[in-house]
Order: structure tokens, then C-alpha cells, then sequence
């Protein structure tokens, strides 16, 4: 299984080996001009796959977007989903959308909610320079 840190120093590798300035690799993975939390909008309230390579799938409903803005230069939010799957480990997942095969996969690392006592909510975080 991929750890969070082993998946984090992977991607800030591949930048240094590619010669891409760390803004530039930002730019690359979310695109010029583009805030990677739009990408997720027009799916809130809606259904995704998500799978590690446990092959544990869980069905989860993107319900929320939640922005911090700490930095000016970085595009922090996290995605809330819930679940009906409450033993679902603390993974990376390839999380696709059921319903719109041109949503390109991402690769995130989903957590349980330290403040949902129920278990059923979810959350991936974003940290990301921005464009």
C-alpha cells in the first residue's frame, strides 16, 4: 500500500527529475489560470468510485467544498464525501465519478473525519500551489 508520505515525495521527485520548477509542476497537474477545487463543483452531491489497491471500493457522495485561504499563493480545500461504508481505511485512493466517464481519475488520499462520531464522513485535502 502507497503511503500519504511515500506518495508526496514521490510527486515532488518526479518534478526535480522532470526539471519542472515546483510553481511549474503546479501549473502542470492543475492547469494555467485553473483552481483544481472548481474541477470538483459541478460534482457536489454526486457519486463517486473510489479504490486503493487493497481493492477495497467504496461509494462516496461528494458533499461539500471547503476552502481555507491561509496563503495567497497556495490553493488549499478539502472535499467532504459521506459513505455508508464506515470501516474504510485511511488510504490513497483513485477516486472516479460513476456517472461522467470524462472525469479524469484522481489519485487523493481519503481520511476519516476526526469530527464525525458516525464514521460516515470522509475528507481528501488539497495543498497546492497556485496557478
Amino acid at each position: 500500500m502507497i503511503k500519504r508520505r511515500d506518495f508526496v515525495l514521490g510527486c515532488g521527485s518526479l518534478a526535480v527529475i522532470s526539471g519542472i520548477p515546483v510553481a511549474g509542476a503546479a501549473t502542470l497537474f492543475a492547469g494555467p489560470g485553473h483552481r483544481r477545487a472548481d474541477r470538483f463543483r459541478p460534482f457536489v452531491d454526486t457519486v463517486f468510485a473510489a479504490s486503493n489497491e487493497a481493492g477495497q471500493t467504496l461509494g462516496m457522495k461528494l458533499v461539500a467544498i471547503e476552502e481555507t485561504r491561509i496563503d495567497r499563493r497556495l490553493e488549499q480545500f478539502r472535499l467532504v464525501f459521506e459513505s455508508d461504508e464506515r470501516n474504510a481505511e485511511d488510504a490513497i485512493f483513485s477516486l472516479s465519478h460513476r456517472d461522467d466517464p470524462n472525469f479524469v481519475t484522481e489519485t487523493v488520499n481519503i481520511e476519516k473525519s476526526a469530527t464525525d462520531p458516525s464514521g460516515r464522513t470522509y475528507v481528501a485535502q488539497f495543498c497546492l500551489f497556485a496557478a
